[in-house]
């Protein structure tokens, strides 16, 4: 029974490298609001400073719980703001914190009716404050 955890932890950071979305809350739960751009796949991160190109970004549910990691979804350079503002309403996110948010993303967020952040330090600080 010591090799299921194990699995699990090798199948997560498998996925992970793949860019393949992984869901760590159960469902049911408050449905995801807060997108976080970030440096790793770690709560403990730090923001990222470019929305439109982070590493990966972080989603959370409303009770500041993490439910979906992602490698950065838009691969291109044109329209990418558009394509994140795009892709962050299909997860039904209500807010997305990142270091800088550029006009052109700043619009198409609110074309989406999605809140902006700007801050820095690191991920879990950031939600803990957005849902203050």
């Amino acid at each position: 029974m010591k090799s299921i955890p194990a699995t699990i932890i090798i199948l997560f950071l498998i996925s992970v490298m793949l860019g393949v979305p992984v869901s760590i809350a159960e469902t049911g739960g408050p449905e995801p609001t807060i997108a976080v751009t970030a440096e790793s796949d770690l709560p403990g991160a730090s923001v990222s400073q470019r929305a439109e190109r982070a590493p990966f970004i972080l989603i959370f549910n409303g009770d500041g719980n993490l439910v979906e990691t992602h490698s950065f979804p838009i691969r291109r350079d044109a329209g990418a703001d558009r394509a994140l503002a795009a892709w962050l309403a299909e997860k039904k996110t209500k807010i997305l914190i990142s270091g800088n948010i550029d006009k052109n993303l700043m619009g198409n967020l609110k074309q989406n009716q999605i809140s902006a952040i700007e801050t820095r330090g690191s991920v879990s600080r950031a939600v803990r404050d957005a849902l203050k």
